[in-house]
């Protein structure tokens, strides 16, 4: 599978839209999706320029909302298991954490 940030300069195409068109494939996959640290860079930060620096996540057994990087949840996936480790989400972040 060709490496997105790649893929999408040497198209003209924007990075989104290529990591749309691929995504199922990565998720099924589990492999990497860039092909060195310099294009991972440039994929999280287009991601966390689109969705911001946190996400909210929310406990569905108890719904509890956690504020969780952005850059976690791409490099490392987050179970809900995983949410105690980060702060809760206060009503200051707004609606999106676009920090």
């Amino acid at each position: 599978m060709p490496c997105p940030v790649c893929e999408s300069a040497a198209e003209g195409k924007e990075l989104l839209a290529v990591i749309a068109s691929v995504f199922n494939q990565w998720r099924v996959s589990g492999s990497k999706v860039t092909c060195s640290d310099v294009c991972h860079e440039r994929l999280v930060a287009c991601l966390e320029a689109e969705y911001g620096t946190h996400y909210r996540c929310v406990r569905m057994s108890t719904g509890e909302e956690f504020r969780v990087p952005t850059r976690d949840i791409i490099e490392r996936g987050v179970k809900e298991r995983d949410l105690d480790q980060y702060p809760h989400w206060d009503e200051e972040d707004g609606p999106h954490a676009r920090t």
